[in-house]
């Protein structure tokens, strides 16, 4: 949790609100109410994977990521953390554009992950010359 919220401070920085539920729900409410209460109305969604793959929980939030992506096309970015082991990955989110942290200062990696949120890139691209 403690390399989320460092990624998180650090979108933050860059003028990005994200939303985790340790920063969002009160103690004694109903977790699962709250995520479902803020799922519909997120730009985007980002899983973040470590060393311990995604639980029994986060796997339903997945499942309810997933649907909010095909029904209002909402991406889903899975970020994976510098400890995540690929075979740690679940079978559907590995079919969405991934972004890699090597380690939590990784700028490359959050530039990544800004561009999946904003649709902003904030790097240069190479362009791929037209064979026509």
């Amino acid at each position: 949790i403690k390399a989320v919220e460092r990624i998180a401070q650090q979108l933050q920085k860059r003028g990005l609100y994200p939303w985790l539920d340790k920063w969002h729900i009160p103690p004694g409410h109903d977790f699962q109410e709250e995520i479902e209460r803020v799922l519909p109305v997120v730009q985007c969604i980002a899983v973040f994977v470590g060393s311990h793959g995604i639980g029994p929980w986060k796997k339903m939030e997945v499942r309810v990521a997933i649907s909010q992506f095909v029904e209002r096309r909402a991406p889903v970015i899975p970020v994976l953390l510098p400890n995540c082991k690929r075979a740690n990955l679940p079978l559907i989110p590995s079919v969405f554009s991934q972004v890699r942290f090597k380690n939590l200062q990784d700028a490359e990696a959050l530039d990544n992950l800004v561009w999946g949120i904003t649709g902003v890139r904030n790097r240069p691209y190479v362009r791929i010359p037209s064979t026509y």
